[in-house]
């Protein structure tokens, strides 16, 4: 009895996981009164799991004490500018309240065996992300066949073929099939340079190019990076710009003269860049705005002493940009981390680093423990490949202020505790 109690509760924690990855911005809206169902599970899980003991056993590898402050800020904050803001102080401290999901991932991680799940579990990603090449090929019909969901922003997201985080999704999973090509090298490689692919020509994305170049340097580091894989990777790139093959992404046609620009726009604001391309200008143009918002919300951030310490607050947007045909503000200035200090202030933000930072040099550390098999080796890489590409996205997008993506990572960060707390005993 108590195994299958345990075995419901792993699939409903994966599950959590999986449609937080793959149902987006829409999943984490979704909810019963309000009240958003990823939420609602850690809640429950916190109060009737019945090893709440054991699970204390995470303060042991974590910094206890930024822990508590930056979860009692986040929980102040709410209670303070929830009078004040409505539901968006509630939303706005998600960012920290779903950091508790570590206890959920180190709960997950039973013992050894779960290797086996994990390595089914990423597979069955990244076969799903297979699928949704399709998907997204086919978007524009398809969304029309999905339940919407309205966030209390104003915004309305499809449940189901929901492409928010799938751009992410595709990298990682790229990530998955090459990390464990050594089941089927040739096929999985292939399937690897199909995944990656995808996500650069459908999405043309910036943090996309940058986590890909962050977690090349990690794999390359620890000799997983095969360079013959690479040079077919770009000789396909080459080869789809020349034979006439066009694929339409989020921006335009993609082609290689597109895509060497589109990296270029990363240093606009430091240096002047001009092109013929009307959609590279655009980029351009919002490279310098980012930077603008930026430069803003630091400046507001040294008004005074205690905007200085602890931030402004919760409720409000950070930016003064509306989007879309209703004008709905976009309230994140697409940089978690100046997010941190326009919230809570230079303060609660260097905190947050201290506790993330001994948090990843445990995630390190356990690449580092010699009775771990390769197998054992490999889950443990793509799990940090997720954090890689969550944390470098970060710079160029507010990856954190979004629970269907950082739900994931804190689940993963508490899995790779256990881990580490198996490996060293």
């Amino acid at each position: 009895m108590i195994t299958s109690n345990r075995n419901f509760l792993d699939i409903v924690i994966l599950s959590i996981i999986f449609c937080n990855l793959f149902f987006g911005n829409a999943f984490q809206n979704f909810g019963i009164k309000g009240l958003p169902i990823n939420e609602i599970f850690l809640f429950f899980f916190l109060i009737f799991i019945n090893e709440n003991k054991n699970l204390f056993n995470v303060f042991k590898y974590i910094d206890f004490k930024s822990f508590s402050f930056i979860l009692f800020i986040s929980i102040i904050y709410i209670f303070i500018f929830f009078s004040k803001n409505g539901v968006c102080a509630i939303r706005d401290g998600f960012f920290i309240i779903d950091i508790l999901y570590i206890f959920v991932g180190y709960y997950f991680f039973n013992n050894t065996t779960y290797f086996l799940k994990l390595k089914q579990f990423f597979f069955f990603i990244a076969k799903v992300s297979l699928i949704y090449i399709l998907f997204v090929i086919f978007s524009e019909y398809l969304v029309n066949f999905s339940p919407i969901i309205e966030t209390y922003s104003g915004n309305r997201h499809s449940l189901f073929f929901n492409f928010f985080t799938t751009k992410f999704i595709f990298l990682w999973s790229a990530i998955i099939f090459y990390t464990l090509k050594i089941y089927n090298n040739f096929f999985y490689s292939l399937i690897s340079i199909i995944l990656l692919s995808a996500s650069i020509i459908f999405f043309q994305s910036r943090v996309i190019y940058i986590s890909l170049l962050f977690c090349f340097i990690f794999l390359n580091k620890i000799k997983i990076i095969n360079f013959n894989h690479l040079l077919i990777f770009i000789f396909l790139f080459i080869l789809i710009n020349i034979s006439g093959i066009q694929f339409y992404g989020r921006l335009q046609t993609f082609d290689i003269k597109f895509f060497y620009e589109h990296v270029l726009t990363l240093f606009s604001p430091f240096f002047d860049f001009e092109s013929s391309n009307i959609k590279i200008e655009g980029q351009i143009g919002s490279a310098n705005d980012r930077l603008n918002w930026w430069k803003s919300i630091i400046a507001n951030s040294q008004t005074d002493i205690k905007t200085f310490l602890i931030g402004q607050g919760f409720g409000f947007p950070l930016i003064n940009f509306y989007a879309g045909p209703l004008d709905i503000p976009a309230r994140e200035p697409h940089n978690s981390y100046i997010t941190f200090i326009g919230r809570i202030g230079y303060l609660g933000t260097v905190i947050w680093f201290l506790f993330h930072y001994k948090i990843l040099k445990l995630a390190k550390n356990t690449l580092k423990f010699k009775n771990i098999n390769k197998d054992q080796l490999n889950i443990i890489t793509i799990i940090i490949c997720y954090l890689i590409i969550i944390l470098v996205s970060s710079l160029g997008d507010s990856i954190f202020q979004f629970p269907c993506l950082t739900i994931p990572f804190y689940f993963f960060i508490g899995v790779l505790i256990k881990i580490s707390i198996f490996f060293k005993k």
